[in-house]
């Protein structure tokens, strides 16, 4: 019976893939950091938000595997969950008991960031029933990840306003671009089993430079809206006439 649970909580572990679970804390540190800006403090309910975003990647793993089954048979066959190694029902029983103390903490210590805890997930499990749909999946992913730094400012203590959206924005299109980078090491499963991604639809020589340049573009577009990066873009241009014009 020990042997069994130890083989379980390894596998599990495992299979919450922990080592990258930057992409998620880091996105809800930008939305800490940017809630410090307008005068949240660094307290307990910060630590709490931070290993919520850490974990939640874990989490989120195991119901994407659990999804994602067909295809990680051809793309990732040595996952626990496709060997078998890893038992589906309680590794999901043990996924859901863990977003419960999730939520229960986040609607202690911040109602209204619940929601978007919720939204996270939702969208979590969206994107993997949209893996169908070119261009639409990674957008869904990009959403669902920037969810953490809406996350991350309401539970530092941030404000419910527009500004909440600033360091989701900037974390969007890289998320949006890395996890469409991603589909080419799986192009021939994804293809097999009928997903349909950029990828495995058009040349790399036309689908890169595409990737490239919309993140690209976004990126500047994004910059204006913040009001950061647009302060610091005028000042430099402003500085600049100044010093060029003057007597």
């Amino acid at each position: 019976m020990k042997t069994k649970v130890k083989e379980f909580i390894y596998y599990y572990l495992r299979s919450m893939r922990l080592y990258y679970s930057f992409v998620t804390v880091v996105s809800t540190l930008a939305g800490v950091v940017a809630a410090m800006g307008r005068g949240a403090e660094w307290n307990g309910r910060v630590v709490f938000v931070l290993a919520t975003g850490f974990l939640a990647w874990g989490v989120n793993q195991i119901f994407s595997d659990y999804c994602d089954r067909e295809e990680d048979s051809l793309n990732a066959p040595h996952r626990a969950m496709v060997t078998g190694k890893l038992a589906v029902r309680p590794a999901l029983m043990v996924s859901v008991i863990l977003m419960v103390i999730f939520a229960l903490g986040t609607a202690v210590i911040a109602p209204l960031a619940l929601l978007v805890l919720v939204a996270g997930g939702v969208l979590n499990l969206g994107y993997s029933w949209s893996k169908h749909l070119p261009v639409v999946n990674a957008v869904i992913y990009g959403a669902a990840i920037s969810c953490c730094a809406v996350y991350g400012w309401l539970g530092a203590g941030g404000v419910w306003s527009m500004d909440m959206l600033k360091p989701a924005l900037w974390m969007f299109p890289a998320h949006v671009i890395m996890c469409s980078y991603s589909y080419y090491k799986d192009a021939p499963g994804d293809r097999a089993v009928g997903i349909r991604t950029l990828a495995n639809m058009l040349p790399e020589r036309v689908s890169l430079p595409l990737m490239t340049v919309s993140s690209m573009l976004y990126t500047v577009v994004s910059g204006f809206y913040c009001d950061f990066n647009a302060d610091v873009i005028v000042l430099h241009i402003l500085r600049r006439l100044q010093s060029r014009f003057a007597v």
